[in-house]
């Protein structure tokens, strides 16, 4: 699939509605953006949350949670994010 977008002034894009739905990218959500040879590869995220259902019990819910929380925290800070 090739699909062409613009760029805004701000530097923003807009991903197609059909390019979501096939990468299953939920707004708001994260894609990690990593430049090879010249190209762009976006790659959706996967939020640990999605993976809530395995927990059971609420300990594990709380667990995966703060789990989920200091992994944004240390990528931001080391990505600068």
């Amino acid at each position: 699939m090739i699909t062409t977008v613009s760029i805004s002034s701000r530097g923003l894009i807009y991903i197609p509605e059909k390019v979501r739905k096939k990468l299953k990218i939920k707004k708001p959500g994260k894609l990690d953006f990593e430049v090879i040879d010249n190209k762009i590869i976006l790659k959706p995220v996967r939020d640990i949350m999605e993976f809530a259902g395995i927990a059971k019990d609420k300990a594990k819910f709380e667990y995966w949670k703060n789990f989920r929380e200091k992994m944004e925290t240390e990528y931001e800070e080391v990505s600068g994010h």
